[in-house]
């Protein structure tokens, strides 16, 4: 049974019986290197489209028209943990991250993360969707993006989470109130883990 698209596939390497030698000019017999390398080829192409293509389309094709049209719809309830749907892009991070960091850009172009406990920290934009170590590249969701992390325990639906104070790269469902902390909306909890994340541009300084 096929696995994809659930999953990448993972097809078992095959040999040739002992003492077969690959002659690409004998077109009438399968070697074992010519399994392989279709294999390689489908294996490719699956990680190039990533899993569930068709997303919650009926088909892939429905999808990619659809897409063509500008009716483009988010899906707004991720399917499994540390997942995110819409707006994406690669950034270069200025620390180590884990997923659901939340972030800005620092003077050198990369990404650290924010913290409400000052201005200079909480002009954030994007959130990590991925580990990704120090000085490397990684997927960040940008304004609009529906995120999901199963750690998350949001009691106030429907309302704002915020940058935190207590943790660099965190949520509160809590407005901060130290003197000198920025209230910064981050997003809204749509479920207990999930967050539409569209942080606001705007800051508030408590004072």
């Amino acid at each position: 049974m096929a696995s994809y698209p659930n999953s990448i596939a993972s097809p078992r390497e095959v040999e040739n019986k002992s003492g077969v030698v690959y002659d690409a000019d004998k077109t009438t017999i399968v070697y074992a290197e010519d399994v392989n390398n279709a294999n390689d080829e489908i294996v490719a192409i699956e990680t190039e489209l990533g899993t569930n293509p068709k997303g919650s389309d009926a088909d892939v094709k429905t999808r990619l028209n659809r897409i063509d049209a500008g009716n483009v719809t988010i899906d707004n309830t991720p399917n499994t943990d540390h997942t995110a749907e819409g707006p994406k892009t690669n950034l270069v991070a200025g620390a180590a991250l884990a997923f659901g960091d939340i972030c800005f850009m620092g003077s050198d172009g990369k990404m650290e993360k924010g913290d409400a406990d000052a201005v200079a920290t909480a002009f954030c934009w994007a959130i990590a969707l991925a580990t990704i170590s120090e000085d490397a590249s990684g997927s960040f969701g940008l304004p609009g993006t529906f995120v999901r992390d199963d750690s998350w325990n949001w009691t106030s639906i429907g309302q704002p989470v915020y940058l935190d104070t207590a943790t660099a790269g965190g949520l509160t469902q809590t407005p901060p109130s130290g003197t000198d902390d920025v209230i910064q909306i981050i997003g809204i909890a749509i479920t207990a883990d999930i967050i539409y994340f569209n942080p606001q541009l705007v800051q508030v300084e408590h004072t």
